[in-house]
């Protein structure tokens, strides 16, 4: 049986949340950021300076595996796994978890439409659909809009 615990966030996780954000697919990431803005980001979370109500790094056999996030705003989780942790059932064991340990009323999930391994997760976990979001990138706006 694997052993996963949920540790808060602290200072001595910055390359490891750094890194882990490189990994993302490029299409899901909001903008880039340095390592020094990671370490400003963590410091603030650290410091309760955060859109962070929450966030935690997922160890799986004493192993760092992951990330899990909730934000004060709306509720929004974040999750993001090594892809060695992936599709093993961790991150819906982890997010039961990070559930209890955070009640609010509600959460709220983006997905990307491409990412299918996230839908099912989110599904299994009893989340339901309730809108569509839609983006567009800065460089793709259209020249031709009236002023």
């Amino acid at each position: 049986m694997i052993d996963i615990e949920l540790k808060s966030v602290d200072e001595k996780d910055i390359q490891f949340t750094f890194d882990l954000y490189q990994l993302r697919d490029k299409r899901e990431k909001a903008e880039p950021i340095t390592l020094e803005s990671q370490k400003t980001f963590i410091k603030n979370y650290v410091n309760d300076k955060s859109v962070f109500e929450s966030w935690v790094i997922v160890y799986v056999d004493k192993e760092k595996a992951g990330t899990l996030s909730l934000r004060h705003s709306n509720g929004e989780l974040g999750y993001y796994f090594l892809p060695k942790f992936q599709n093993k059932g961790i991150a819906s064991i982890s997010l039961k978890k990070f559930l209890k340990l955070n009640p609010r009323e509600y959460y709220t999930v983006i997905v990307d439409n491409h990412n299918t391994h996230s839908i099912h997760l989110i599904e299994k976990l009893g989340f339901n659909r309730n809108g569509i979001q839609y983006r567009i990138e800065s460089h793709d706006i259209p020249n031709d809009i009236p002023k």
